[in-house]
């Protein structure tokens, strides 16, 4: 056992795979200390996922009071859960930390302020272990047991980000195989205790030690004032001294108790010289039990009262945590401390004025917030119980700003409400709707897009290190290839259902689809596969996000692909002008790129289309995975592999063997052998390769001969992307299956409600769904399905409402004369004007509107004005033939045509 004065922080060390988890119980916090220096210590130990427990009550006290400058910025990229403790306080501190193979964990006195990391003076005990050392484990698993009954207090997201820690820690998962509740490092045993719901500190540790110990030595800051738990102590143990040492300065005393075994000394005269100027305020929590053969020494949390050991009789208690060491000898571990407590002391308590109480009972009357989610740009309230009325939500910045005033009627115990101000929300609480006077806590807010980016897992980790790389370099893109490939980012394993119901009412104008099916919704993957999974597809969405709009138009490039591209989390500087210079590779290396990129736009175009196959609905995962696709079409739309080529003539005797000779050097054979004679064929050989070939030719005992001599290198510059021409519906074309099977479906959920988007995620499908699509190059014969995906796209994703005639968007980024036509044919409909036609023959080819089916194009007229139909956003479970026909339509006996 090493004794030595330390900051804790410093024994959390250095290093990005060092531990990727942590748990922090603490009476009080300061978000603003935390933030500025205990935040990057977490950090540079590599540790992602962070979970802070407080006490709701001085949660609510720091949110209520803190200073709008104190917190500059909110981080909403770890977790805090308030915990309530009926009639007591939540009072440990305890700081866990958890690697892939290896815990630290500190249990001590010290609050997560700058008053308990730097300037009190406090007492901790840490503990390490890893595959090396594996002695604390019992201790590690107490630690754990606790952190577990801490998770009843959490919800939503913080449940979650509490099991990532074991899920990426197999030792954690492995302490429940320890038998044992203790553990002896050298001659001293060590276990730790907390407060249980059915057992108090005292019953757990001092109803267990024996009576008549020769000394009981008391360090801490709080008593009762009567000294109740001084009396406890003598009752039961019935010691032949006690020796109290008390904060005079700052601490509550018990001047109303007498006890002749009972004396006391001030803080400031037990400490050693060379410590007592730095020393601001005792804060540290020991008590030490002394007996002729044995010695127990009690450090954490608890002061010496009554509410922090729960008396068994007693209504009121407070969450703590303690470590205990025992060592069969007398021991003065205080006096390896540096603190001399002197045999006899001096000091008269009963005059001494009382400092205020620690504990801070919560507003009376208020109700508590117990958590509160920000998802999508919707809040969810959890409340400690149920309330029915009419209130104001009001949601604040970290400078206290006001942003939403939101009109709520609560009924239950929940809230559910959308926001129209999220980016920089930092807490919300509940207002009387006629005084205006606040009726509620504050709940901070729990940001679930960001603490999803919080999990350990390692593939997360891989992909954030993506985020330097140059994302115009095109092998530096194949990284991120790789990564979708290897991660199988795009593998869905959604196979549960929940059923839709989808309404059979016939509605005249508004369209009704004959024969129509019901389709599952809802697909219910564990959610701790889905955080990571969604997450996973989200951050690569985010990463390769080269289209966010900015706001200046002048910023954007010529290049449509390189728009507005954002260089981090914060932007990239204005003052700089993002250029494209366009670079070759090789042919091998191009070519390896666009095999990946088939495969990854396949991988996409797969993952929605399943879901649609075994009737699951679509999701933000869907979302984003069609983004990533688009993304990576745009990029490398118009980059090249460049190929040079030898143009040589060989002379066969063998037909065998010749195909032998082009498979070696991926020989390509010219369209034209007009020149080549009998037992001749012009081939195009790799120019890299062509010493190699002709060594080959010479050496291959007259089997072949060259004819002629090859040519100089010919330059071909060939297309990253291929098959960039849609000749039809039925093409096996995988790019046309992208927006077939992809965007269109992505379309039909949204229009079925299956998931919502925002006005963002609206307006980037429309201009990167127009710019993929009027970049493929379309058979005039078919042209008409680009018309109707446009169509479907500008009216699914609601374009007019998103007023883009006043964004000043680059004309690259939209086909405006198309887009022109749209809206004034919506304005038409709003307004009335147009006006519907008889369904008859001559209107065959027509493309026509429904409000229920969007816009298709009518290929045959049937009986009582049922049509076939072509629409890339009908539900696919209908009749179709194979060329995407829809039969037995109606949408009623006169229709609109655009």
């Amino acid at each position: 056992m090493n004794i030595e004065r330390s900051n804790i922080l410093e024994l959390i060390g250095t290093g990005k795979n060092k531990y990727h988890s942590c748990v922090i119980t603490s009476y009080s916090i300061d978000l603003a200390f935390f933030e500025q220096l205990i935040l990057p210590r977490l950090r540079g130990a590599g540790i992602t996922n962070i979970n802070l427990f407080v006490d709701a009550s001085m949660l609510e006290k720091y949110l209520a009071s803190h200073l709008g400058d104190s917190l500059k910025k909110f981080n909403a990229n770890y977790s805090i859960t308030p915990v309530s403790i009926s009639g007591g306080a939540f009072h440990p501190k305890m700081l866990f930390l958890a690697g892939k193979d290896k815990g630290y964990l500190s249990i001590g006195s010290g609050n997560i302020t700058s008053s308990g990391l730097l300037y009190n003076d406090e007492i901790w005990s840490s503990f390490f272990t890893s595959k090396e050392r594996l002695d604390a484990q019992p201790i590690f698993k107490s630690a754990w047991q606790y952190i577990q009954s801490l998770s009843s207090h959490s919800l939503g997201i913080n449940v979650t980000k509490i099991n990532w820690i074991a899920q990426h820690s197999q030792w954690i998962s492995d302490l429940k195989n320890h038998q044992d509740s203790s553990t002896f490092i050298k001659d001293v045993e060590y276990s730790m205790f907390y407060t249980q719901s059915s057992k108090s500190l005292y019953s757990e540790v001092i109803s267990t030690l024996s009576r008549k110990p020769k000394s009981i030595k008391i360090i801490a800051p709080y008593y009762n004032r009567s000294g109740a738990f001084l009396q406890k102590l003598i009752d039961d143990l019935a010691p032949e001294e006690i020796h109290c040492v008390v904060d005079t300065s700052n601490g509550i005393l018990p001047v109303d108790f007498t006890s002749s075994i009972c004396q006391f000394s001030d803080w400031k005269d037990v400490i050693n010289n060379e410590n007592s100027k730095s020393i601001q305020r005792l804060h540290a929590k020991i008590i030490q039990i002394e007996y002729n053969e044995e010695t127990v020494f009690i450090l954490g949390s608890a002061n010496a009262t009554l509410e922090a050991y729960g008396i068994s009789n007693r209504a009121f208690k407070n969450d703590e945590a303690v470590v205990i060491l025992s060592i069969k000898k007398p021991k003065d571990f205080i006096k390896e401390l540096g603190i001399q407590i002197p045999k006899n002391g001096s000091l008269d308590i009963k005059n001494i004025i009382n400092a205020e109480s620690e504990n801070q009972e919560i507003t009376e009357g208020l109700l508590k917030i117990k958590h509160v989610e920000l998802s999508d740009g919707v809040v969810q309230v959890s409340l400690d119980k149920e309330f029915n009325s009419k209130c104001v939500l009001k949601t604040f910045d970290s400078n206290n700003g006001l942003l939403e005033n939101i009109d709520v009627t609560v009924n239950s115990k929940t809230i559910q409400t959308p926001l129209k101000v999220t980016e920089s929300i930092f807490k919300i609480a509940l207002y009387d709707a006629s005084s205006q006077e606040r009726i509620s806590t504050f709940g901070l807010v729990q940001n679930v897009n960001a603490l999803k980016k919080s999990n350990p897992d390692e593939r997360l980790a891989r992909l954030q290190s993506f985020e330097h790389l140059d994302i115009f370099s095109s092998l530096n893109y194949e990284l991120v290839l790789d990564f979708l490939d290897q991660e199988q980012v795009f593998k869905d394993s959604s196979t549960s259902q929940a059923p839709l119901l989808v309404s059979n009412e016939n509605v005249e104008d508004e369209g009704e689809v004959i024969s129509e099916n019901e389709y599952n919704k809802n697909a219910s993957l564990s959610l701790d596969e889905r955080v990571t999974s969604d997450n996973i597809t989200s951050m690569v969405e985010e990463f390769l996000d080269v289209l966010k709009i900015r706001e200046n138009p002048e910023e954007l490039s010529d290049n449509a692909e390189e728009l507005a591209t954002e260089a981090g989390d914060d932007g990239m500087d204005e003052e700089i002008s993002l250029k494209h210079t366009q670079s070759f590779i090789n042919a091998s290396e191009g070519q390896r790129i666009a095999r990946k990129i088939e495969k990854t736009i396949k991988a996409v175009t797969t993952l929605i289309d399943s879901r649609r196959i075994n009737k699951v609905s679509q999701d933000t995962k869907s979302l984003n995975a069609l983004f990533v696709g688009f993304h990576i079409l745009l990029h490398f739309w118009d980059e090249v592999y460049v190929e040079e080529l030898s143009q040589v003539k060989v002379h066969y005797k063998q037909l065998d063997e010749l195909h032998k000779l082009e498979r070696k050097f991926g020989l390509k054979r010219l369209e034209s052998q007009i020149n080549s004679s009998n037992y001749e064929v012009s081939y195009y050989v790799d120019y890299a390769l062509l010493n190699t070939f002709i060594l080959f030719v010479e050496n291959s005992n007259k089997a072949f001969k060259l004819v002629d001599t090859p040519s100089e290198p010919i330059t071909f510059r060939h297309s990253i992307i291929s098959n960039k021409y849609i000749q039809d519906y039925t093409s096996k074309n995988w790019l046309l299956d992208f927006i077939d099977l992809g965007l269109s479906q992505i379309m039909i959920s949204l229009k079925s409600s299956e998931f919502t988007v925002d006005e963002a995620q609206k307006l980037k499908l429309i201009i990167l769904s127009n710019q993929l699509i009027n970049k493929l190059v379309w058979n005039n014969k078919f042209s008409y399905w680009k018309e109707l995906v446009l169509l479907n796209v500008y009216n699914t994703f609601n374009l007019s409402s998103l007023h883009i005639e006043h964004k000043d968007l680059p004309d690259k980024l939209l086909d405006w004369s198309f887009c022109n036509d749209y809206l004034k044919f919506e304005k038409g409909l709003i307004e009335a004007s147009i006006k519907g036609t008889e369904v008859n023959a001559q209107l065959v080819n027509s493309i026509v509107y429904s409000k229920v089916m969007g816009f298709g194009m009518i290929r045959k007229v049937l009986k009582d004005a049922k049509l076939e139909f072509y629409s890339p956003i009908l539900n696919r479970d209908l009749k179709e033939d194979d060329g995407g026909v829809y039969k037995e339509v109606y949408i009623s006996k006169k229709v609109k045509i655009f």
